[in-house]
C-alpha cells in the first residue's frame, strides 16, 4: 500500500489588500440611522362598494340540500343583474371563506354562515336584511 499523498490547500488567497474594491453599501456607512429615503405611508382604502344593488330587501335563508341534508346558506333579493351578483357571490366566498353559487334567483352559500353573511351585508351598505339570525 503506498501512502496517501498530501492534498494541495485549493482555496482562496487571502484578500487583504483590497481586491475587491465594489461595495454596494460604502454610501450607506456613513449615513448613520435615520437618512434613510422616506416611504410614503399607504392610505386606507374605504370599504368597496358591491356593484350589485343592496339597497332593496334582501331575505336570508338556511335551507338543506341532497340527501344527507347539507346546509347552505341563500340571499335573495339582490339586484344589479348577473354581472353585479356574480362579484358579489365572488365578493362574499372571498370574505367568508366559504364555497358558493349563483342560481337563478338566489345566491347560495355553503354552510350556516347566515350571522356572517347578515354581518358582512350591512357592513358594505345593506339596510334592509330579513333573516340571517
Amino acid at each position: 500500500m503506498q501512502p496517501m499523498a498530501k492534498q494541495r490547500d485549493e482555496r482562496a488567497p487571502d484578500l487583504e489588500q483590497g481586491a475587491l474594491t465594489h461595495n454596494p453599501f460604502r454610501a450607506l456607512a456613513g449615513a448613520g440611522e435615520g437618512s434613510a429615503p422616506r416611504v410614503p405611508e399607504p392610505t386606507p382604502e374605504p370599504a368597496a362598494q358591491s356593484p350589485a344593488d343592496l339597497a332593496g330587501k334582501l331575505v336570508l335563508s338556511r335551507a338543506a340540500r341532497g340527501k344527507r341534508g347539507k346546509t347552505v346558506t341563500r340571499l335573495v333579493g339582490v339586484g344589479g343583474g348577473d354581472a353585479g351578483r356574480e362579484e358579489l357571490l365572488h365578493s362574499l366566498r372571498k370574505a367568508l371563506g366559504v364555497g358558493g353559487q349563483l342560481e337563478t334567483d338566489a345566491i347560495v352559500l355553503q354552510g350556516d354562515c347566515a350571522p356572517r353573511v347578515a354581518a358582512w351585508l350591512e357592513a358594505h351598505g345593506a339596510r334592509n336584511i330579513v333573516g340571517g339570525d
